[in-house]
């Protein structure tokens, strides 16, 4: 084998070398990927379970007000104020 051929094929293999080394951080980052991407979804999963919350919080909140809207002022009965009707004697 000649020099020059010595040289490409030192060169080629240099070139696998870095090859590899690059196939290497290219599988590191792409499982840093994979685990990022697996606590964003776990993230958005727990933001879903919160708007649930949230929305079933809202119902129960629009229920209890219907709910005090349909009962009468002081909750006894007698009056808007809960106070019963003064008569005047005159």
């Amino acid at each position: 084998m000649d020099t020059a051929e010595a040289k490409a094929e030192a060169r080629v293999k240099e070139l696998e070398r870095e090859k590899e080394s690059r196939i290497r951080h290219y599988l590191g980052l792409q499982d840093e990927a994979d685990a990022l991407n697996e606590r964003i979804y776990r993230v958005c999963c727990e933001i879903e379970t919160l708007n649930r919350r949230i929305e079933q919080a809202r119902e129960e909140a629009v229920r209890r007000q219907a709910q005090a809207a349909l009962k009468p002022a002081g909750g006894n009965g007698n009056g808007a104020n809960g106070r019963t009707a003064e008569r005047s004697n005159g």
